[in-house]
């Protein structure tokens, strides 16, 4: 049983490092894009070929809409296309950000060990591709929304054992308000 205690020990204190690790962490590069622009990941936002987390945000404009009114404008236009693997909205982030009138709304977060590839997936997937992906492009009623893209270089080695742990916690922090947590 000793044993046990020990790993148990050095696994809760590295849960706590990363909590706070996580805590500190910031987006950068943020650029802002429409789904009609054809977009040079590498030159507009020069996206890293690293190992990290991104985060999509969605402009919720000025306007007499409500945040649940334009909430469900979004959500209806989500689920009505027909898209395949794709992750859904989530009712209880989707609650955290009813006193967001305007502005930047958290939209999707991720981790991947090739940003850059995982974020032309997200963009340019077909519809019908069995990767699991945002599929952007795909959804024409999402062509005039105005999107922002940033994203956190993350390189370690230990990217099976953290990155995880790491994504849940901004997951908690920001509230995307489409994935699968």
């Amino acid at each position: 049983m000793g044993d046990f205690d020990e790993i148990n020990k050095k696994l809760k204190e590295l849960n706590h490092g990363i909590i706070t690790f996580s805590e500190n962490l910031k987006f950068k590069n943020q650029q802002e894009f429409d789904l009609s622009e054809e977009l040079d990941l590498e030159k507009v936002f020069q996206i890293p070929h690293s190992k990290g987390i991104y985060l999509f945000e969605i402009k919720k404009e000025p306007s007499t809409l409500s945040f649940d009114k334009w909430m469900s404008e979004i959500q209806k236009k989500w689920e009505t296309e027909p898209i395949r693997n794709s992750p859904k909205v989530t009712q209880k982030y989707k609650e955290k950000h009813t006193n967001s009138l305007d502005g930047w709304i958290p939209f999707y977060l991720g981790k991947s060990e090739k940003i850059m590839k995982r974020i032309k997936e997200h963009l340019s997937l077909d519809s019908d591709s069995s990767t699991y992906a945002l599929k952007l492009k795909a959804r024409s009623k999402f062509h005039k929304e105005t999107f922002r893209l940033s994203f956190i270089e993350i390189e370690t080695e230990y990217y099976d054992l953290v990155m995880h742990k790491i994504e849940y916690e901004l997951r908690k922090q920001y509230n995307p308000i489409i994935g699968k947590q």
